[in-house]
């Protein structure tokens, strides 16, 4: 949902056809009028990377990531790592698009003249990123860096997982790599994600794209609207 990867585009003309027939639509965290700060996505205080390893462990990070994802850390040494991970993440996927699938198909629901929201508010999210703790943050980041062989076959497997529409074994893996932060990551936005999608199909017929990620589980999307009342039914797209 978050990436411009061909591969996840295969089904945009499917997609449209249901576009076309709501109100509404709504992208898991909005696009449309979100103005971030440039402190959103930064350490808190000021903090720096290399502030929270030794020197030679941070020189070694640098030579990994420019060797492997051909960027400098030194750019980003202020940013939140959990946002450097996700850089390396889309470097390990295809990125034939201008915009990842959500910003795309926002701006053609938009073209369409529908009535654009967010699942989570911009703020909302960024609220999120920041109550992961940063020493966590650079756990996480080392763990990558540790082993980049070993995250690549999980990106290779969560996209096996997405392409081929299996959400059970997407949220497995989701879950397990989010480890200590599933709690807030996951499940708490869950929660607030299914009372935000109740008042909105309540109020209008509405397209809504979340993060395959968030659909299975006891605390997934699609159990938590089940316990609100609502029916729901798959369609696969072939």
């Amino acid at each position: 949902m978050h990436v411009k990867d061909q591969r996840v585009f295969e089904k945009v003309e499917a997609l449209k056809v249901y576009i076309d027939q709501c109100d509404t639509f709504a992208t898991e965290i909005e696009l449309e009028g979100a103005v971030p700060s440039p402190t959103d996505f930064l350490i808190p205080n000021g903090g720096m990377i290399y502030q929270y390893v030794k020197p030679k462990k941070y020189l070694k990070w640098k030579k990994i990531v420019k060797k492997t994802f051909n960027l400098n850390l030194d750019q980003y040494v202020q940013h939140l790592p959990l946002l450097i991970l996700s850089m390396i993440s889309e470097s390990m996927l295809q990125s034939e698009n201008e915009v990842a699938l959500d910003n795309y198909l926002s701006k053609y629901a938009l073209q369409k003249g529908k009535r654009m929201l967010g699942v989570e508010n911009f703020q909302e999210h960024i609220d999120v990123l920041k109550l992961i703790p940063i020493d966590f943050q650079i756990k996480a980041l080392n763990d990558v860096l540790r082993n980049v062989k070993a995250f690549r076959k999980q990106v290779k497997l969560l996209t096996k997982y997405y392409l081929s529409q299996d959400i059970y074994k997407l949220y497995k893996a989701a879950k397990h790599s989010l480890q200590d932060s599933r709690k807030v990551m996951l499940y708490e936005r869950n929660f607030k994600m299914a009372d935000s999608i109740e008042v909105m199909i309540n109020q209008q017929s509405t397209f809504i794209a979340v993060g395959a990620g968030h659909m299975a589980g006891k605390k997934g999307l699609i159990k938590l609207l089940k316990d609100k009342g609502f029916k729901l039914r798959p369609l696969l797209l072939g």
